[in-house]
């Protein structure tokens, strides 16, 4: 680790607003959550052969999405929001009032689901993370009423925002479903329709549109045009709301089906498109933070072309194609992509709040020692070497090949718990 020290670093602007601990809470928990996550996919995968639906296949899922992913945005959201949209926090309080419904609900949401307790324990801790849901959705509302412009980023969060919301939405029926069984033969159309708004509505959306933020941010990139991204965000959109209508209302019409998701397709392709604009204006070379994030967009694409082979019927009837599909946009596309800017963005914060106010009246750290960069470079071979390690193996059906790529994810997880607890230390 370097231990360069510097009197005329200047203070970042990734977080000038709102308390810091906040957000630390969010992503040691989500750190944990996504260390728990690999420890349990060896185990899980003696059940490869009951299919994606298998409650333990589900607890995992619901781990990544919620447990991981989304603890790490809600955490990244405290602190960016009010930089992007240039407003404050509405209230920190309520973040962390926030904090213990969700966290609390999704480990019993996903233990629920692990021991098979579908009928009392899914719908009782459901409604746990959904209260935590609408508390961070109703701090959020409260912080964009006073937003006075928005740019492309601030269109992206606030549609994520909604789709977020109907995501909650439907999954709150499915696990009050699981007691009740009030939704009927809809139970299948509303699980697609939750998937849809999870992966893409929610997630890949708001991951697409602060990328717009923080891409330019890390590499000094300028004078490029967002034509790409205004086309990625109208196709993604117009093809999340196509699905929704076939699956919810249209009785899932193959044809419209799949037009709706072939512009899913081509909004990931513009968003290719518009990635290549940035990093042909950028004035800074990719770190390895940055590699994470442009590696994870060439996953999205690779899980685009197969989606294509999926409309197309090729693997249709495989279990193991759609095993395998889930986990390169889960763990390829989005998680690759929130690890990548978390090395960037987690010892920016320490940082800060360590040393910020000590800028120009004493030596401080470098930003860049905070953390050994043997670390995100060991983490990135590891994550490139088990992703699709365990995309194949989950296609394959192959409980050996998913024991072995599970470790190796584990040990990437676990390089970046290390990363993180040095930034902390620093």
């Amino acid at each position: 680790m370097n231990g360069v020290m510097t009197k005329t670093t200047a203070a970042p602007t990734i977080a000038k607003e709102g308390g810091l601990n906040l957000p630390f809470r969010y992503f040691w928990a989500a750190s944990g959550s996504f260390l728990l996550l690999m420890a349990l996919l060896p185990i899980a995968a003696a059940s490869l052969d009951s299919g994606v639906l298998h409650p333990r296949f589900l607890a995992l899922a619901h781990l990544a999405v919620l447990g991981w992913a989304t603890m790490v945005a809600m955490g990244a959201l405290f602190q960016l929001v009010p930089v992007v949209l240039e407003v404050t926090l509405w209230s920190d309080l309520l973040g962390r009032w926030q904090f213990w419904f969700y966290t609390i609900g999704v480990l019993g949401l996903a233990g629920s689901f692990w021991h098979g307790r579908l009928g009392d324990g899914v719908p009782f801790f459901g409604l746990l993370v959904a209260v935590g849901i609408v508390l961070f959705l109703i701090n959020v509302a409260f912080t964009l009423a006073r937003v006075k412009k928005i740019d492309m980023t601030g269109i992206h969060i606030l549609a994520a925002f909604l789709w977020f919301t109907l995501t909650a939405l439907s999954g709150l029926a499915l696990a009050v479903n699981f007691r009740t069984g009030f939704l009927s033969e809809a139970v299948l159309a509303t699980l697609r329709g939750h998937l849809y708004l999870g992966l893409w509505g929610w997630l890949s959306l708001l991951i697409i549109g602060v990328s717009y933020k923080l891409f330019p941010m890390f590499t000094l990139a300028h004078g490029y045009s967002l034509r790409a991204a205004k086309v990625a965000f109208s196709l993604g959109n117009m093809g999340l709301l196509g699905l929704l209508l076939g699956d919810w209302v249209l009785g899932s019409p193959p044809a419209w089906n799949r037009a709706a998701s072939l512009l899913i397709v081509l909004a990931v392709f513009s968003y290719g498109k518009q990635v290549i604009a940035m990093s042909r204006a950028r004035l800074r070379p990719f770190g390895v933070p940055m590699k994470y994030a442009l590696t994870a967009v060439f996953y999205l694409h690779v899980a685009a072309l197969l989606g294509v082979l999926r409309m197309l019927g090729l693997g249709a009837s495989s279990e193991g194609f759609d095993f395998g599909l889930g986990a390169l946009v889960i763990l390829g596309w989005i998680s690759l992509s929130i690890v990548g800017y978390l090395y960037k963005i987690f010892p920016h914060l320490v940082w800060l709040k360590k040393y910020g106010d000590k800028v120009g009246l004493e030596p401080v750290p470098a930003m860049d020692s905070m953390v050994d960069e043997r670390l995100p470079r060991a983490g990135f071979f590891l994550f490139n070497a088990g992703i699709p390690a365990l995309t194949l193996g989950f296609m394959l059906l192959n409980p050996v090949l998913v024991r072995l790529a599970g470790l190796v994810l584990l040990a990437a997880v676990g390089v970046l718990a290390v990363a993180m607890t040095q930034a902390r230390r620093a």
